[in-house]
């Protein structure tokens, strides 16, 4: 409902009202003949001369009190009184009561002349005069008022029947206006409900309103928040609706521009324009009829550039015709950048893969090394110009080994100092990686050098090796800054450039390296073989005295020695033979590090054959189950491999020797690089917590009178072993065996 129609229903409820107020009152008033009688009575002219009257009394009573008090007040008041009185008769005339009012009007004036005469000083006698004069007021009055009721009593007795007719006319009044009376009650009462319910209605409205303001008000609340906006376009008018929100989306004030779908194409980014027209007109095609979804750049009057996702929708009336289009603007700035700065970062990662391998192939060439991580830079990060400044070995100026791109030919080959030296001798010094977006801002920027390489941002990491600056990647250019993902990627080719930068030194001085350590090698080899010529001479001849000398003498003279002497000499005989043993093993392991390998496709499940057939000779007696795998091969050398088995297959051979039925086999397992073979058996074992022990030299698990031997034999398997570029471990258990595990490449 309207406020004019309410405001309406209101007036209208008043006049009811007012006219219910007037039957009411008319009601109350005309009721009987009794009250046509007071009427009557009242318009007597009577009543006026009753009324001066009684005015005149009192005044003279306040006359009187004044005297006896002296008061001027109350003088004041009967005089005011005594003269309205005096007034009233001189300007009223009624015929009926002329001599009464003529008597009255002397009276009066009588009086007043006395009261202007003496004032509060009147005489005795005086007095006297005034209160006959009061008393002939009296007798007046009641004269005027018996001829007053006798005039009325006659006149209704005289008009009885009128008053008769008069008085059926007022019931039949009377009743009309009850009926009326409650006929406008219920209509009032009805009229109240109705708008009490107008009213109520109006308050439901209201809130109604104010919830559809508050609910609005939430609306853009959320649309700001999520930066979406809301629009519709009556294509029959051409007339838009914004929300505020959109507005904003498309950098114009709600109040600076009209709503329109010209305003909504300006703001799109000019690039963007004909494919945003394309796609709305082809969803206005009535033979496409379908809703859109596109993504398109939007550019504010600051200059500002945003990115939007816009969804829309038309409607079509029932002849096909285009009427209404209605959608959503939504900001993905921020998506938008994230997206592209993901796209970007792994974009750069795949470049630096590229640009590593491209180093890897160059470590042996510095310079060109050095031109290749300029070029990388150049590409990862968009730059115009790169450089790789070097710190000197003073330590206090840098080089620019290399640099590429506009104006490189002004930093190439030019040294400056640390100090002083622009951003990149700030970043050389001080370790830190730097960005800076406006060079012309930063007081580090040698200006001069800035404007004559024309660039305007630049971008900075330093390289380290070992803890320690040895210089860094630089990178300008004009126009956009670097942002993060350039300074990202950036920071990390810098720390894979300094790893890289290191081999490139180590493989400049390889060749002076490797000469120094081949003449570190002879020279060791040298005294090698001078060790070795002394062992095989000067140790082997004295024991071969003391081994001879022994054994003549229990030949030659047995008889001159208890049992406690030859038992000494047969001790000495056997460690002289253990000490030339352990010689002889000693330079058998000296010689596989020096002897050359001849590795060569063998077979070595014969050769672990031969082995263990020439161990059953020389044991013929013992029962030993021996298992070997057929058309076991290699890539080996062929003696090296023949000595390996021997040892293993003869440790085999003799830690089974306590067993009843002895076990001793020779397999193959496949790897994850590889065959692995495997020597095992059923023997002593051994304790798993001393396996690292095992490939030593001189390291035994048992006891040399259990079982015999030097403990060089598995450290001659594990030198074997590694010369072939393998590896070699065991596994065992005391009481149940163990399992040698070997490897060849």
């Amino acid at each position: 409902m309207s406020r004019y129609s309410l405001n309406l229903s209101v007036a209208f409820v008043g006049v009811l009202v007012l006219a219910f107020l007037a039957i009411f009152s008319a009601r109350f008033f005309i009721t009987n003949e009794e009250a046509d009688f007071k009427a009557d009575l009242v318009q007597n002219p009577s009543r006026y001369i009753l009324r001066v009257s009684k005015q005149v009394n009192k005044g003279m009573a306040y006359y009187l009190s004044a005297v006896n008090d002296q008061d001027e007040q109350q003088l004041r008041k009967a005089v005011q009184l005594l003269g309205s009185s005096h007034g009233f008769l001189s300007n009223a005339f009624y015929s009926r009561y002329a001599e009464e009012q003529q008597t009255l009007y002397h009276l009066i004036d009588e009086v007043m002349d006395i009261v202007r005469r003496y004032g509060l000083q009147v005489t005795q006698l005086e007095r006297s005069r005034l209160l006959r004069k009061v008393s002939r007021i009296d007798r007046l009055v009641t004269r005027v008022e018996q001829q007053a009721w006798d005039s009325v009593i006659q006149g209704y007795a005289e008009n009885k029947a009128q008053n008769q007719a008069i008085s059926d006319g007022h019931k039949l009044q009377n009743s009309l206006l009850n009926i009326l009376f409650f006929l406008f009650v219920g209509l009032f009462v009805a009229l109240s409900l109705f708008l009490k319910r107008l009213i109520g209605m109006r308050q439901q409205l209201e809130q109604h309103q104010s919830s559809l303001l508050q609910s609005e008000g939430r609306l853009n609340d959320a649309q700001k928040l999520v930066h979406l906006g809301s629009w519709e376009l009556d294509l029959t008018t051409g007339e838009a609706v914004w929300s505020e929100e959109q507005f904003h989306l498309l950098g114009y004030r709600p109040d600076g521009v009209n709503a329109s779908l010209d305003a909504f194409m300006q703001a799109v980014h000019p690039d963007d324009r004909a494919t945003v027209a394309a796609e709305i007109e082809r969803s206005m095609s009535a033979d496409e009829r379908h809703s859109y979804q596109m993504t398109h750049r939007v550019l504010h009057g600051n200059g500002k550039l945003h990115v939007v996702e816009e969804q829309a929708r038309t409607s079509f009336d029932d002849e096909g015709n285009p009427v209404r289009m209605f959608g959503t603007t939504l900001d993905i700035t921020e998506r938008y950048q994230v997206a592209m700065s993901a796209k970007r970062r792994e974009k750069g990662l795949e470049l630096l893969d590229k640009w590593m391998l491209e180093l890897g192939s160059c470590n042996d060439q510095p310079q060109r090394f050095y031109d290749t991580v300029c070029e990388a830079v150049m590409e990862m990060v968009s730059a115009q110009l790169t450089a790789l400044p070097l710190i000197g070995e003073s330590g206090d100026t840098f080089t620019y080994h290399a640099a590429v791109g506009r104006h490189a030919d002004k930093l190439l080959g030019q040294s400056m100092p640390l100090k002083g030296g622009g951003l990149c001798g700030w970043v050389a010094s001080q370790g830190q990686g730097i960005c800076v977006p406006d060079l012309r801002q930063d007081p580090r920027v040698i200006q001069e050098l800035a404007d004559e390489l024309e660039v305007t941002t630049g971008l900075l990491t330093p390289l380290t090796q070992e803890g320690k600056i040895i210089g860094g990647l630089s990178a300008f250019r004009s126009g956009e800054p670097f942002d993060q993902v350039d300074e990202e990627l950036i920071n990390l080719f810098g720390q894979r450039v300094s790893v890289a930068l290191e081999n490139v030194q180590l493989l400049t001085t390889l060749e002076q390296r490797v000469e120094e350590r081949t003449q570190a090698l002879a020279v060791i080899n040298k005294e090698l073989e001078s060790f070795s010529y002394s062992v095989s001479h000067d140790l082997r001849a004295p024991l071969r005295s003391i081994d001879g000398f022994s054994q003549a003498l229990l030949e030659d003279y047995e008889e001159l020695f208890d049992e406690t002497g030859r038992d000494y000499l047969f001790r000495v005989r056997r460690a002289s033979q253990r000490m030339a043993t352990l010689i002889d093993d000693l330079l058998m392991l000296s010689r596989l590090t020096r002897r050359d390998m001849h590795c060569e496709e063998i077979d070595l499940s014969t050769m672990a054959d031969k082995s263990l057939e020439h161990l059953q000779k020389s044991e013929p007696e013992r029962q030993v189950t021996l298992t070997v795998k057929p058309g076991i091969t290699a890539q080996a050398d062929v003696r090296l491999m023949q000595i390996l088995l021997d040892n293993l297959l003869g440790n085999a051979w003799k830690y089974t020797s306590h067993e009843v039925k002895a076990e001793i086999g020779f397999d193959q397992e496949p790897g994850e690089t590889g065959p692995i073979f495997k020597v095992w058996d059923n023997g002593v074992g051994f304790d798993m917590a001393y396996a690292d022990k095992l490939f030593g030299a001189f390291q035994r698990l048992h006891k040399s009178d259990e079982f015999e031997g030097t403990g060089i034999g598995l450290a001659t398997v594990a030198r074997i072993i590694h010369r072939h570029g393998g590896k070699v471990w065991a596994e065992g258990e005391v009481g149940r065996g163990a399992a040698f595990y070997f490897t060849l490449t």
